[in-house]
């Protein structure tokens, strides 16, 4: 028996794409060979566990990165972002070489300080912890999927169960 997979825009058979139209020889050919019993017509298998995993973790590494670049506060908002953060290694090597040096500093959008050593001290402890706050959530997610995938790999959990509870680990940096 022939057996066509339903992607929901076409059916396939042996790597042959037939799209779902009416008129289609092919199309009309499949529906008459599935009216006469000679064929069926199989949903697409979904992805598999460690695909929906792989996807899970892609998207707590982006909600990651999301928050470690959104900024943080110490006064005022401070840029986060890949350049902020080039920056600020940039004039902590300023101060070593500069102690007393002092700037108009852009801390974000339309905000302007007066940069000195005493609130680049503040400025780096903030954005440290604000970073390791990041890394520290996604390190958490990513535990919770590996521990589903362990309960799988040890049988005390079914693919279905752990697809459920793959999908119930948060995304979203509390």
């Amino acid at each position: 028996m022939l057996q066509y997979i339903d992607d929901g825009d076409s059916l396939t058979l042996d790597g042959m794409c037939i799209p779902k139209d009416p008129g289609n020889r092919h199309y009309d050919e499949a529906l008459a060979a599935v009216e006469a019993g000679e064929a069926e017509i199989l949903p697409a298998p979904g992805p598999t566990l460690d695909e929906v995993a792989a996807g899970k973790r892609a998207s707590i590494q982006a909600e990651k990165c999301r928050v470690r670049d959104n900024g943080f506060v110490v006064g005022v908002l401070w840029d986060s972002d890949q350049s902020a953060r080039t920056s600020y290694l940039e004039l902590a090597l300023r101060f070593q070489v500069e102690p007393g040096f002092s700037t108009r500093w852009k801390a974000s959008a339309g905000v302007w300080v007066e940069m000195n050593a005493a609130l680049f001290a503040q400025v780096q402890a903030a954005g440290t912890v604000h970073m390791q706050a990041a890394f520290t959530w996604q390190e958490a997610r990513d535990a919770e999927v590996s521990a589903i995938l362990a309960a799988v790999a040890a049988g005390t959990m079914t693919d279905a169960e752990a697809r459920t509870a793959v999908e119930a680990v948060s995304t979203q940096f509390e």
